[in-house]
């Protein structure tokens, strides 16, 4: 969200002063060149090294936005974005996040079954960096009476052999528990979740990290999924009640058990 930032001489006389505003992850904000009067926005962050060594930009594009809200449809339904003047927007249907290289929005698209689009606005300014990703999950033709959990990531990050979460990989040993597979390490992948409750009525979403979760249990086909806010995803809290019987209303991290070594056979106590 940003702040204001003071450097300060040995008697408390304030030399320098800067409003840091929003940034995006892993960017830093800084003088365009070593002493220069103005600050600019680093997507590759240069510490130690000259502020030259990295391109600079003034700013972000703006958000992409959806005519409709993510959530439960009955029928096809068509999906329109818009964004403020000065770019266009590209977007994916796969998890990935949108780059430079993804599909261009034109015209409207027509769903009939349910999926999830993910979105991004990109400046025909050079000097402006993509605007935030936004996710949404639709849900069409889906009859459900409980509280939905959507989870969108990059496929890359479960499946790849050398980057997947929930792959095998190459190392993995070719008998149970598999020790030295890619679920056994501690990886932590970037992921964006949405809750429904049982009334279809989204409870919260968030970009968030995801991390396999579990002892035993990582060997089995289904696996458990931890749910982390964190502030390199610019949410520390996941500020919702997601168990109405107990009086916690925000939280660190959930689980999103496979019911361990049931995961076969009971899902739920």
């Amino acid at each position: 969200e940003g702040f204001s930032l003071s450097l300060l001489d040995p008697s408390g006389t304030e030399v320098d002063k800067q409003s840091i505003g929003f940034m995006q992850p892993d960017h830093s904000r800084g003088r365009k060149t070593d002493g220069n009067s103005e600050w600019v926005i680093f997507a590759v962050p240069t510490p130690d090294t000259a502020n030259s060594a990295s391109p600079w930009y003034t700013s972000y594009a703006g958000n992409a936005l959806f005519n409709l809200n993510a959530g439960f449809y009955a029928g096809t339904q068509s999906i329109s974005l818009s964004s403020p003047p000065g770019g266009v927007i590209r977007y994916t249907i796969n998890g990935s996040i949108p780059t430079a290289a993804s599909p261009l929005f034109s015209v409207p698209l027509s769903i009939d079954s349910s999926v999830v689009i993910r979105a991004r606005m990109f400046s025909t300014n050079l000097s402006i960096l993509p605007g935030p990703v936004i996710t949404n999950t639709y849900f069409i033709n889906e009859n459900i009476s409980l509280p939905v959990i959507s989870l969108c990531t990059d496929s890359l990050n479960l499946w790849d052999d050398t980057t997947g979460i929930y792959a095998m990989g190459p190392y993995a040993d070719t008998v149970s528990p598999y020790m030295g597979a890619n679920f056994w390490n501690d990886w932590e992948r970037s992921g964006h979740t949405e809750y429904f409750d049982k009334y279809d009525k989204q409870g919260f979403e968030l970009d968030c990290a995801l991390k396999i979760h579990g002892n035993a249990s990582r060997s089995l086909p289904q696996k458990s999924f931890r749910v982390l806010a964190n502030d390199d995803y610019q949410m520390p809290w996941i500020n919702y009640r997601l168990f109405p019987d107990k009086n916690i209303d925000k939280f660190r991290n959930f689980n999103i058990r496979n019911a361990g070594i049931d995961w076969n056979t009971c899902h739920l106590r």
